[in-house]
């Protein structure tokens, strides 16, 4: 079998174990946690490679932006990130293929994002450093023979932490009988993260079309993905609680490329259904204080 390296596929990573998780039995995985193997440091990266012989990389590993307003810790973040990507780019011509995950913020998240399509990747410059990061990753990608982004929007992964996902947050939310509260409505695109595995999983075993692609399986409205939780899964009559009235920015993306290419997209209700059974299972450990702590009944409008 081939061998990938995955990135942050280590004990916090969220996106990098399930990809292990699912690729496991069609591949050689390595998937080094920090402290085996630290990406920022281009001579221990470079070791490593000479160490194990590697067909492809999913580099999923990242230093997540800060919420704060220290620059210093900032710009450490944007260097550290560089750092990671570029000391695995450096190999590329040991490997057959990269696959790293940008973000919709290559687009510019100052405005709405709606419905972009890979080739509007060229009509704005992100005004954030996050964004920056990966618009400047994906112009060296579509320039590459082998570096492919696989841009992310909204993931449903049954790993992701309920504190911060949304759907994660609702399904814990339903498991719990509790209503579906929500901060403000939007309208997003989500991608099962099984999804994206298996495009990998096609990608490496054919030649793609392009070095970018939008993952997505459709776009949706966060009140209507909670009223399916309601209708379909649980019967429960709860409400649709937003604190604030109107919505946020849209943050959503053509699929058109990808399905195009790869039309095996999981069902929007079969991927809700898959993180509301794992809620289910463990919702004698769900943290109320942390499902919720975002949430007050102020201001508060109902949706069914």
């Amino acid at each position: 079998m081939a061998t990938i390296l995955i990135t942050g596929a280590g004990p916090n990573g969220i996106t990098g174990t399930r990809l292990k998780e699912i690729l496991q039995d069609r591949y050689d995985i390595l998937s080094p946690s920090s402290k085996e193997l630290n990406l920022i440091e281009t001579k221990e990266v470079d070791r490593y490679f000479k160490a194990h012989d590697i067909d492809y990389i999913v580099h999923s590993a990242v230093v997540s932006p800060s919420r704060g307003h220290d620059s210093s810790k900032e710009e450490k973040e944007v260097e550290d990130n560089l750092r990671m990507f570029f000391n695995l780019a450096r190999h590329k011509s040991e490997v057959k293929k990269i696959f790293y995950f940008g973000s919709g913020a290559e687009f510019d998240k100052t405005f709405s994002i709606e419905n972009f399509k890979e080739d509007d990747y060229y009509t704005r410059l992100p005004q954030d450093k996050y964004g920056f990061i990966k618009y400047v990753l994906n112009n060296m990608a579509i320039k590459s023979d082998n570096i492919y982004n696989l841009r992310l929007f909204g993931t449903i992964n049954p790993n992701e932490p309920y504190s911060r996902n949304v759907i994660s947050n609702l399904c814990a939310k339903a498991a719990l009988g509790l209503p579906l509260n929500l901060r403000r409505d939007c309208i997003f695109s989500f991608v099962d993260i099984d999804d994206v595995a298996n495009f990998i999983d096609y990608g490496i075993n054919h030649e793609l079309k392009f070095h970018d692609y939008n993952m997505s399986v459709g776009i949706f409205r966060l009140s209507d993905i909670a009223g399916m939780i309601n209708r379909y899964f649980c019967n429960n009559g709860n409400t649709v609680q937003f604190q604030e009235e109107g919505q946020n920015k849209e943050y959503s993306a053509s699929n058109k490329r990808l399905i195009a290419e790869f039309n095996n997209l999981t069902p929007i209700l079969t991927s809700l259904k898959k993180v509301l059974d794992y809620m289910n299972g463990i919702k004698g450990n769900i943290d109320i204080a942390m499902i919720d702590s975002r949430w007050t009944k102020s201001k508060a409008t109902s949706v069914k």
